[in-house]
């Protein structure tokens, strides 16, 4: 049973006879990729199409995981003779979760099942599985993602941007005006609301100045992660990395600047590489919003209904707007001053109503042979379709996690579900020029949307359907007094906050709370806001990645990787070991989820630290018997930068998919200017932490 769109506005149905009604629900069906018999051999191509293509897809995954099944097998047959039944499970388990992270299966459901796997298994009792859920960490998390939402409503975030951005035409300043501040602000605040925030400001920083977009983007994207990385709370996952360390050993202290000891100069490096081998490494492209700039007539043309001609009436299916080869339906706008927005095929058209189409501008002379309907062959540019109040013109990203990822835009109705009509398809730097309602959606693509401003206030804080949303063209709100009191206010908690954390006055917890209360007692946010700030999702892959931990010690798993590793590169000492456990962080880290990576690696980084015997050890115990100064600071300060170096592919981190699209990115983009800065990372955190832990 499909559930009505709120966002969707309807118009007037005519009055039909029940039998032609049930004709037309029928055929509307059809057109919406609903089962109602067979499909036409020109509906069957694209789905094809699709399916062939996934598969050769899966091919390099299959191929991968036989691979890694064989190593298995081998290891288990000359190395690891000693595993139980249990410890092969939480084997399994691993790889099995790896793969599904890594075809884009919701982290929260993927480990979840795991634990349900662990649970009934008996490897774990309900109270081990589940203890992660009951961690400060856990509660300290969602405060902050609720605090970074309050700041994000202040319009704190833009109003900084605005300021400092400027209009300077020249490359290097506006990319230091714009980054700097971007990595400051993503030091003590989650990066993803931070660059969803800059990147409007950033497009028309480009727009105004003449820099291309791309040179901005990315770099904006590298910065942020760059500064995760400096404080404790930079990134989620670096307080779940201090918190599995805790739980070894209690007595382990890990300031909050700490980990900036290496991030500073990594961020440091970082922004003058980036700066510098821009020019040169990232090429002048247009986004997905420029290339409609430059192109409008391209996407969108308009038509009118003739006052006294066949087409008044008639409901859109009728008058056959729907089965247009090149353009699609997506607005009409009424005599009265009505709009309505991704119309049904039900909706009865009237004198003068002003039609929207997007499609290309051959589609005219479809138009010409609608009875009825006459073509407007005035400039239908971006200002047509975006009027202020009335219908918005919107860029959205695709979640990794969306619902409707692997189907084509007519099969997961789309229109219906969202109340938004898709009026051009992004993918890595290309606009798809397929017949929209046959395009299948992937992680990543950049759609341009018309609909309306409620779509905006729904989806802009739902990371699960949409990476970023985002209005294009929105005006410079007009702040009052009392909006400024309320920023000065929120940057006035979050400071307070650190303040008192820094010196463990009080816990994170406890001040994180508090400012979450401040806020919500001084009307900075209300409570539905703040409740609609926490991502479910995060919060329960962080949790669940504790059991997931705890089942690779128990069952000894983690001290044989631990060993296994060890054996491999303890001849190159211990610069080896944490390239090592770095490079496998990162690159598992480029293909699932942080807090997924840092469940996996941070038990087999402790058995490597605490030795292969798995007898208990402090903070500062050495590995193979004294043969080596690793300390467990050292491994966690590691774990985390590893986690946090996401550079080199765009779907491994969430901020560089949010800006594939609106950047008019590459696979070969992130590979040829992330890859460099991927290694200039592993040498400074490889050294860094050998030479000050």
């Amino acid at each position: 049973m499909r559930a009505a769109s709120p966002l969707r506005s309807s118009g007037d149905a005519g009055a039909v006879p029940m039998a032609d009604e049930a004709v037309k629900q029928a055929e509307s069906k059809e057109d919406l990729g609903e089962d109602v018999g067979e499909k036409t051999l020109l509906e069957q191509e694209p789905e094809k199409k699709h399916y062939i293509d996934q598969a050769k897809e899966e091919i390099p995954g299959l191929i991968v995981l036989a691979i890694v099944g064989v190593l298995l097998a081998l290891l288990g047959i000359f190395l690891w003779k000693d595993f139980t039944w249990e410890a092969w499970v939480v084997v399994a388990l691993i790889v099995f979760v790896c793969y599904m992270l890594a075809r884009n299966y919701s982290p929260d459901v993927v480990l979840l099942f795991s634990l349900c796997i662990l649970m009934v298994t008996e490897i774990l009792t309900p109270r081990e599985a589940l203890a992660g859920f009951a961690e400060p960490t856990v509660f300290a998390i969602a405060m902050l993602l609720i605090i970074a939402r309050g700041l994000e409503l202040t319009g704190a975030l833009d109003l900084l941007g605005r300021l400092l951005v400027g209009t300077t035409k020249n490359r290097v300043f506006l990319q230091l005006r714009l980054l700097i501040p971007s990595g400051i602000v993503s030091m003590f605040l989650n990066n993803t609301p931070v660059v969803a925030m800059m990147i409007p400001i950033a497009e028309r920083a480009s727009r105004k100045t003449g820099v291309k977009v791309s040179k901005l983007l990315m770099p904006l994207s590298f910065i942020s992660i760059l500064g995760g990385v400096c404080t404790l709370i930079g990134t989620s996952t670096n307080l779940l990395v201090v918190s599995l360390a805790r739980q070894k050993d209690d007595s382990l202290s890990i300031g909050f600047f700490e980990v900036g000891y290496v991030g500073l100069p990594l961020f440091t490096v970082g922004l003058a590489y980036i700066v510098v081998m821009s020019r040169w490494l990232l090429r002048d492209k247009s986004g997905a919003m420029e290339e409609y700039l430059e192109n409008s007539r391209e996407y969108n043309v308009s038509a009118v209904v003739v006052p006294g001609g066949p087409a008044v009436n008639l409901s859109v299916e009728e008058a056959r707007l729907r089965h247009l080869e090149h353009l699609f339906l997506f607005g009409i706008e009424r005599n009265n001053g009505e709009y309505i927005s991704a119309p049904n095929h039900d909706v009865v058209l009237q004198a003068d109503d002003i039609l929207y189409f997007c499609g290309k501008v051959e589609g005219m002379r479809d138009l010409l042979n609608v009875p009825g309907i006459r073509p407007v062959f005035e400039d239908s540019g971006i200002h047509k379709v975006a009027r202020p109040g009335r219908r918005v013109l919107v860029e959205a990203v695709v979640a990794s996690s969306a619902p409707y990822i692997g189907k084509s835009v007519k099969s997961a109705k789309f229109r219906t579900i969202y109340g938004a009509a898709i009026i051009a398809v992004h993918r890595y730097g290309h606009r798809l020029s397929q017949k929209i309602g046959d395009i299948y959606l992937k992680p990543g693509d950049t759609l341009l949307l018309v609909t309306r401003s409620q779509f905006v206030e729904r989806f802009q804080r739902d990371t699960q359907h949409f990476a970023l949303v985002s209005i294009i063209n929105q005006p410079t709100p007009e702040r009052t007094r009392l909006d400024y009191m309320r920023i000065a206010l929120s940057v006035l908690l979050l400071v307070a906050m650190v303040g008192v954390t820094i010196p463990n006055v009080v816990t994170l917890s406890a001040a994180s709370s508090a400012v979450v209360f401040a806020m919500l007692i001084t009307r900075i946010l209300t409570v539905s806001q703040a409740r609609a700030s926490v991502n479910s999702i995060v919060l329960i892959t962080i949790a669940a990645a504790f059991g997931l931990g705890k089942a690779m010690d128990t069952t000894g798993v983690a001290a044989q990787f631990g060993e296994t590793l060890l054996d491999l590169l303890k001849h190159i000492g211990d610069i080896g070991i944490l390239t090592g456990l770095y490079i496998a962080t990162a690159a598992l880290s480029s293909v699932v989820t942080n807090a997924a990576a840092v469940a996996v690696m941070f038990p087999i980084g402790y058995e490597i630290v605490n030795g292969s015997d798995g007898s208990a050890a402090g903070s500062q115990n050495s590995v193979d018997g004294g043969s080596s100064k690793l300390t467990l600071k050292a491994v966690t300060i590691l774990l985390m930068l590893g986690a946090s170096s996401s550079f080199s592919t765009p779907v491994g981190y969430q901020t560089n998919l949010m800006v594939v699209g609106p950047g008019g990115y590459t696979m070969g983009d992130f590979l040829k200017f992330g890859l460099p800065l991927q290694v200039i990372a592993l040498v400074i955190s490889v050294g860094g932490v050998y030479l000050l832990f």
